[in-house]
């Protein structure tokens, strides 16, 4: 039997137009990454589904679990963003950061690429959406 565990780390979804901009401060666990994924589902049902882009800021030590890392692997390969934008601004960890999420998104073929900081990352997500 798999033991439950308490979620570890916070995050924060908004809407910006079509863009859904979600602040995540680690680290994290599997738990985490399920909590968030329902929380941009409700989000992202709010939008035109099939026209909308992530922008996340991550915060803190942006560092995972591997179980938890593939819990966001299947959750990508299921969604259809357009595009995702990275901004390493405020996190404290971030060559691993970089690390962990490139190879995720990467393996889905989804566009994406990271910044130093919040608005080149919005600007670039932008060329995403109509």
């Amino acid at each position: 039997m798999k033991k439950k565990f308490a979620s570890h780390g916070q995050f924060k979804i908004s809407l910006d137009g079509n863009i859904v901009i979600i602040e995540a401060e680690g680290p994290w666990n599997g738990e985490f990454f399920v909590n968030m994924h329902r929380s941009l589902a409700e989000q992202v049902g709010k939008l035109n589904t099939d026209n909308y882009a992530l922008l996340v800021v991550l915060k803190g030590e942006a560092v995972a679990t591997f179980d938890s890392i593939e819990v966001h692997n299947k959750y990508v390969r299921a969604g259809n963003t357009k595009a995702i934008a990275i901004s390493l601004e405020c996190c404290e960890t971030p060559s691993i950061a970089k690390a962990l999420f490139q190879r995720v998104y990467e393996e889905n073929n989804l566009p994406h690429q990271f910044f130093s900081e919040s608005a080149s990352a919005k600007e670039w997500v932008l060329k995403f959406i109509d």
